[in-house]
């Protein structure tokens, strides 16, 4: 009489287990079907300091109507002065000087030394961003962009 009992128990434990298994097992499966893939970082690199340098970043971004902000992070270092701007790629079927200021967006002026920026801004502007190198004295170093539109 007892080992009847202890076995329907036992057999009762093992289908909540079992069907504890398959959901958890389910769920795994939907968030690996439908998760969307997550967008790389762009990242360019400049060792050349002899003129203004122009990058388009498209392929960091999800393509849709509207974005909420912009990952930037610019590490490096330079010998002297120079900028970084950035805006949307509006004017993309124009043909455009390379030192043209952007639409809109932002900028950061970068001094001699160490560079190390890592911020968030916002950005509405599309699935494009347009990123200006502009030296400014600077003859030598290294820098590396790195840009992700969300």
């Amino acid at each position: 009489m007892i080992n009847k009992e202890i076995k329907r128990e036992l057999y009762s434990l093992g289908k909540i287990i079992g069907g504890f298994i398959i959901v958890v097992m389910l769920l795994i499966l939907f968030s690996v079907l439908f998760k969307s893939p997550e967008k790389p970082f762009a990242e360019f690199y400049i060792t050349d300091f002899s003129k203004p340098i122009t990058f388009i970043d498209s392929s960091s971004a999800e393509h849709r109507d509207v974005h909420a902000a912009i990952l930037i992070k610019i590490t490096g270092v330079l010998d002297s002065n120079a900028s970084i701007t950035y805006g949307s790629n509006r004017k993309k079927y124009l043909k455009v000087k390379p030192t043209e200021m952007m639409d809109d967006g932002g900028a950061y002026e970068l001094t001699k030394g160490k560079i190390n920026i890592d911020v968030r801004n916002d950005y509405y502007q599309g699935d494009t961003i347009r990123i200006l190198f502009t030296p400014k004295g600077c003859k030598k170093g290294w820098l590396r962009i790195k840009t992700k539109i969300y």
